[in-house]
């Protein structure tokens, strides 16, 4: 196997290690959990279908929630706990979205899942390549860092790994802008069709 494919495995079995991760927290402990929490159940999403939201300050809140995640990845990235933080961070992404998943299939049954697809749509179709592109960048910068014992200004890969941050940034200002706009635009238009 070629050292790139062995990055795309781990990036993708980190991820579905914590989605099943997910899966298996709310199926196990799930009663007691949802019990104890109003976490998605019917009357928080009708508060989502019933309230009107200033989207403005819904951005700034995104921004500032996903900017500060964005921001520690980058600057732990150049350090050499990049990589067991990115490990950690993408078990989480992973493990959220099987909890939330399950959650919603078990509140809403097949209903939960096209609710949770209608939850994540579209920022997920820029935030999955920005968290592909800034893991890959994070894990080869990494693996240089530890292979090579050269000073860091000497590494050649710190233009290249600032270039693929600076498009992430970019990223995840799309998605931000997409979440906080079409996603919720279509979160209230789901919850209005299947409550």
């Amino acid at each position: 196997m070629k050292k790139h494919d062995l990055k795309e495995l781990a990036i993708a079995g980190l991820f579905f290690l914590g989605f099943l991760l997910g899966i298996l927290f709310v199926n196990l402990w799930g009663n007691t959990y949802l019990k104890e929490n109003e976490l998605l159940n019917e009357q928080t999403l009708l508060s989502i279908k019933n309230t009107e939201i200033d989207r403005q300050a819904l951005f700034i809140r995104i921004l500032m929630q996903r900017g500060k995640a964005f921001l520690l990845l980058v600057l732990l990235g150049h350090t050499a706990v990049g990589i067991p933080v990115l490990a950690a961070s993408l078990c989480w992404i992973g493990f959220a979205a099987g909890m939330f998943l399950s959650i919603f299939v078990i509140r809403m049954r097949l209903m939960g899942i096209l609710l949770f697809l209608a939850s994540i749509m579209p920022q997920s179709f820029v935030y999955a390549p920005l968290i592909w592109m800034m893991a890959e960048a994070v894990m080869e910068r990494g693996i240089a860092r530890f292979r090579s014992r050269r000073v860091l200004e000497e590494w050649s890969g710190e233009k290249s790994f600032m270039q693929t941050m600076g498009v992430c940034a970019a990223l995840l200002l799309v998605g931000v802008l997409l979440e906080s706009s079409v996603g919720l635009w279509l979160l209230k238009q789901a919850v209005t069709y299947f409550l």
